[in-house]
C-alpha cells in the first residue's frame, strides 16, 4: 500500500513540475554547473575551458573548476545530454527541448516529496494526510520554483527530507544508522551547511547511545555509512584544488566579507523584510507556533532537535554576506528548511492552514511565470541610481530587499500585469534618479509550451498523466 501511494505521489509531483517547467532551467549560478557538466560530456572532466566568471579555480591542463558541490553539478549531466540530443538537426531549440532538459530536476523534486512524505509517516501522520501535507509543502513554498531549475536548492530540500526520515528510524542502532551516515555524507556533497545538521544529529546519536548502552556500535554504524560521502568530498576537493579541506569559498566577497553580516540584520531580512521574508514566500509558516505546540506534546525530543537545526541554519545564513541568496527567487539559502516546516505545520491541521497554503501557491506561481532574473535586471538600475558610492555597498539589492514597492512579489505581479496592459508601476511615486521605470524589458512567460504539434501532444500527455496519477493518489488509502 505504501509503495503504490509513494509511486503515485512521485508521479503527481513530476507531472505537475514538468507541466509548468520553463525555458530558463539554467541561469545565474547554475550556468557554471551546466558548463562543468558539458565539460564532462565532451572533455571527460567536470571542468570549464574558459574563465566565464572570476570565482572559478584554474587547475591542471588549463581547465577551470566550479566551487559548487559535486552532487549539485551531477544532475546537470543528463540535463545537458538531453538538451543537446534534442538540438540535433534543429536550427533553434524547439519548445520540447526545454521540457526534456527539465526532466532530471522534476525527477529530483518527486523523489524529495516522497522523502518528505515518508518522514511524516514516521511521525505517525496518516498516509493520506501526510501525502497531502508533503504536496502542499512543495507547492506553497519556493521548492516548486526551484524544482523547475538547476539551482542546488531542489536537491538540498530532497536530501534534507530523506536525512530526517533516516534519523527518525535510529532509536535503536542498526541499518537505519548506516543509512543516516550514508545520507549525511551525501548531504555534505550537496552543501557545506549540512555539517551543522550532522553535528546536531551526531549529538543526538551520542545521547541515544548512552541511553541504550550501544554507543560504540552506533558510532561504528554511522561512520561506516558516512565513509563513502567523506571519500567523495575529499576526492573531489583534491581533484579540483589539490587540497582536501578547501571548499572554494575563498574568492572575492566570499573571502573578504564571509560571515560579516550582523546576526540581527540577516535575521530581520529573513524573517521580516518585504522582499525576502520566509513568511512572504511560505505564508503557512505564520502558524508555526501553533504547530510547534502540537508536535511538542507528541514528539518533544524530535521537535526540539528539528527546531535546533532550523535555528542554527537560520543564524548561520543570517551572518553570511549574501544572506538573501540573490540573484534568485525568495530566501534561497534557507529554502531547504521551508518545505519541512511547512509540512509539519500543515500536518498539525491548524485552522487556516489551507488558505495560507493557497496564498503560498499563488505567491510562488508568480515566481514560476515571471523569471526572477528578468525582474532583478529590471530593478538593478534603480538600486544603482540610489547609491552614490556603489563600491562601498555590500547589499546591491537594497530596494528589492527592504522597500515594499520593489518586493519581488509585487514586482512579478506587476510585470505579469503588463502583459494585459497594466502600466501603473507600483513604485511610480518613488523619485529614483538615473532610471525610467516605464522602460520595461520585453520578456515572455517562463513556460516551455509551444504551438507545434509535438509540443501540444506532449502538453496533453502531461495533463492526462497528472490527472490519472492524481486520481490514483486520491483513491490510494
Amino acid at each position: 500500500m505504501k509503495g503504490r501511494f509513494a509511486l503515485w505521489l512521485f508521479a503527481v509531483t513530476v507531472f505537475w513540475t514538468l507541466l509548468w517547467s520553463g525555458q530558463r532551467a539554467v541561469w545565474g549560478d547554475s550556468v557554471l554547473d551546466f558548463e562543468a557538466a558539458r565539460g564532462l560530456l565532451h572533455e571527460g572532466s567536470l571542468s570549464i575551458g574558459a574563465p566565464i566568471r572570476p570565482d572559478l579555480h584554474l587547475g591542471a591542463a588549463g581547465r577551470y573548476y566550479v566551487k559548487y558541490s559535486l552532487l549539485q553539478t551531477l544532475p546537470l549531466v543528463p540535463a545537458a545530454a538531453l538538451f543537446e540530443a534534442c538540438l540535433v538537426g534543429q536550427s533553434a531549440p524547439p519548445p520540447w527541448s526545454f521540457l526534456a532538459m527539465a526532466l532530471p530536476a522534476a525527477l529530483l523534486a518527486g523523489w524529495g516529496v516522497v522523502g518528505l512524505w515518508l518522514f511524516l509517516v514516521r511521525l505517525q501522520v496518516p498516509i493520506r494526510q501526510a501525502g497531502l501535507a508533503a504536496l502542499m509543502a512543495f507547492l506553497s513554498s519556493p521548492w516548486w520554483v526551484y524544482g523547475r531549475c538547476y539551482f542546488g536548492e531542489n536537491l538540498q530540500a530532497g536530501m534534507a527530507c530523506w536525512l530526517l526520515w533516516a534519523w527518525l528510524g535510529t532509536r535503536r542502532a542498526g541499518a537505519n544508522t548506516v543509512g543516516l551516515g550514508l545520507l549525511g555524507g551525501l548531504c555534505l556533497n550537496c552543501k557545506p551547511t549540512f555539517a551543522l545538521w550532522l553535528l546536531v544529529l551526531l549529538g543526538d546519536q551520542i545521547l541515544l547511545g548512552l541511553r541504550y548502552k550501544d554507543l560504540p556500535l552506533r558510532l561504528a554504524y554511522g561512520l561506516l555509512g558516512l565513509a563513502p560521502g567523506l571519500f567523495m568530498l575529499v576526492g573531489y576537493n583534491l581533484f579540483r584544488y589539490g587540497s582536501a579541506l578547501r571548499i572554494g569559498y575563498d574568492y572575492g566577497r566570499d573571502q573578504d566579507l564571509g560571515f560579516a553580516t550582523p546576526l540581527w540584520v540577516g535575521l530581520h531580512g529573513l524573517l521580516l523584510s518585504s522582499g525576502k521574508s520566509i513568511f512572504l514566500y511560505a505564508p503557512v509558516l505564520l502558524l508555526l507556533p501553533v504547530a510547534a505546540r502540537f508536535w511538542l506534546v507528541r514528539y518533544r525530543r524530535e521537535t526540539q532537535l528539528i527546531g535546533l537545526i532550523c535555528l542554527l541554519q537560520l543564524c548561520l545564513v543570517s551572518c553570511w554576506w549574501a544572506w538573501s541568496g540573490d540573484w534568485a527567487w525568495g530566501p534561497r539559502l534557507v529554502v531547504v528548511l521551508l518545505p519541512i516546516l511547512s509540512a509539519l505545520v500543515y500536518a498539525a491541521q491548524p485552522r487556516g492552514a489551507r488558505w495560507l497554503c493557497a496564498l503560498g501557491l499563488a505567491v510562488n506561481f508568480l515566481g514560476v511565470l515571471v523569471p526572477a532574473g528578468v525582474y532583478l535586471r529590471q530593478t538593478m538600475a534603480a538600486n544603482q541610481g540610489m547609491m552614490q558610492h556603489r563600491e562601498l555597498v555590500v547589499d546591491d539589492s537594497l530596494l528589492i530587499h527592504y522597500v515594499p514597492d520593489f518586493s519581488p512579489v509585487v514586482g512579478h505581479a506587476w510585470m505579469l500585469g503588463t502583459k494585459w496592459g497594466l502600466t501603473r508601476e507600483p513604485w511610480r511615486f518613488r523619485n529614483v534618479q538615473e532610471w525610467n521605470p516605464k522602460e520595461i524589458e520585453d520578456f515572455r512567460l517562463d513556460l516551455w509550451w509551444g504551438s507545434d504539434p509535438l509540443s501540444i501532444a506532449l502538453w496533453l500527455a502531461l495533463l492526462f498523466g497528472l490527472a490519472g496519477s492524481g486520481l490514483a493518489l486520491y483513491r490510494s488509502n
